[in-house]
Parts: C-alpha cells; structure tokens; sequence
C-alpha cells in the first residue's frame, strides 16, 4: 500500500514534468546538450522526491499516524465506524451485505489506507485528498459513505450474489465519475459527522480492537507454551 501511495505523490508532486504536450524528445536532447539543463532537470527530480517524501511523512505521522503501523489499528477502528455509519444511514445497503456475507473491511480497509488511489477516478481522488489534507480522516469516511452512496442501485440490484456484490465494490471508478457531484455528497455526509460524534464512535471501537488484539496475544502465548510443554514431554529417542 506504501508503494501506491508513493507513486501516487510522486505523480502528483511531479509539476515540472515535460507534460501537456509538451515535446519531451526536445527537452530531452536541450538537457543532453547541455550541462546546465541536466543540472536544473536533476534538482527538479530531487525536489519532486522531497516534496512527495514530506507529504507521504504528513500522511503517515500526522493525519493518520495509527494507520501504518504493524497492527493497523486506526484502519481497523475506522473500518468498524464505518460499518456502524452505514448500518445508520444506508441500512438497505448494510442488509445487502449481511445477506451476501460480504464483510466491508475486505475493500474498507484498501480504500482508507490508500485514500481511494486504486478505487476512484483521479481527478475524485484528488478532490478526496483535498478534504484528507484540510479535516483529516474524516474526510475518508465521508468518502467512503458517498461511494456507497453512488453503488446502492447496483448492489441493491444484486442483492444475494456474493461475486456481483463485491465486484461492484471492488470497481466503483465508473460511479464516481462526477468529481463534483462526488464532493456535494462527501460534504453532505460530513455536515452529520462531527469530530465529537467521530471522537466517541472511534474510542468506542478503539476499546473492541485492542481487546482483540490481547485476546490474539493471549491466544499466541498459550499456543507456544503448549507447544513447549509437548516437546519437553516428547521421549527421547
């Protein structure tokens, strides 16, 4: 997931870059020819790789610091306020899944790790990105819920088909072609979801994930002494 969010900032940050129609074989011969060129291209590259190092660092320690980390525990918690949200505001859509027994963190979690990179259209995604960097992970909840939002029909309309269903998740691009109208339902969303209203559902939540995760260590620690205790009462050969 770091790989896609790197190349996504590298593209991104890459403003210099000979596009646009811009005759690349012509700078590329400019830059060869001359010393100068070359030097200015390199500090252009570097410059590029800085800015998408800084931004990357933004994301990863400041907006969504628990994120990426080893237990994942800020997506996870957020993945279980979303299936909360939509069991408030889109219940049809909750019945659809439960009925399929497709569990939303299968594409929950892609989507909010890689703030929608692989799973809108790049100009939605950019406008995504504008919310993430101005109000935070809010913003990527709001989006979420607005591509559910657009997926209802087809997925009411394939209710009971488990493949149907998590096809048309997996592949939202189509519906979210409309950046704009993509925006007027993210800010809908985000006009019912205030930091207080989100600060209680995550802490709440919070509490259940690292729960699971003692339980899991628990788990683990009875496994190896167990195991230990069956080769020490192993006969020698």
């Amino acid at each position: 997931s770091m790989n896609f969010l790197a190349a996504f900032l590298l593209l991104q940050m890459a403003g210099d870059a000979p596009l646009n129609g811009t005759d690349v074989s012509s700078t590329a011969a400019s830059t060869a020819a001359s010393p100068t060129a070359a030097s200015a291209a390199a500090s252009t590259d570097a410059s590029t790789e800085e800015s998408a190092f800084w931004m990357l660092c933004a994301l990863t320690e400041r907006l969504l610091p628990e994120h990426y980390t080893t237990a994942m525990v800020g997506v996870r918690v957020d993945t279980l306020v979303l299936s909360e949200l939509l069991d408030e505001r889109s219940p049809q859509i909750a019945a659809v899944l439960r009925e399929t027994g497709l569990d939303l963190s299968i594409v929950a979690t892609q989507w909010l790790l890689l703030g929608f990179v692989n799973a809108l259209p790049t100009e939605t995604t950019l406008r995504v990105w504008d919310l993430l960097v101005v109000i935070g992970a809010r913003a990527l909840l709001a989006a979420a819920l607005a591509t559910l939002t657009l997926l209802e029909p087809t997925l009411l309309q394939n209710a009971g088909s488990f493949e149907a269903v998590y096809a048309t998740l997996r592949h939202p691009q189509p519906h979210a072609l409309d950046c704009d109208r993509f925006v007027h339902l993210m800010l809908d969303e985000l006009s019912s979801l205030t930091d207080e209203a989100l600060h209680e559902k995550r802490a709440r939540h919070r509490v259940a994930v690292i729960r699971e995760d003692e339980q899991r260590e628990e788990a683990r620690k009875r496994h190896r002494a167990a195991a230990a205790a069956a080769k020490d009462a192993a006969p020698m050969l």
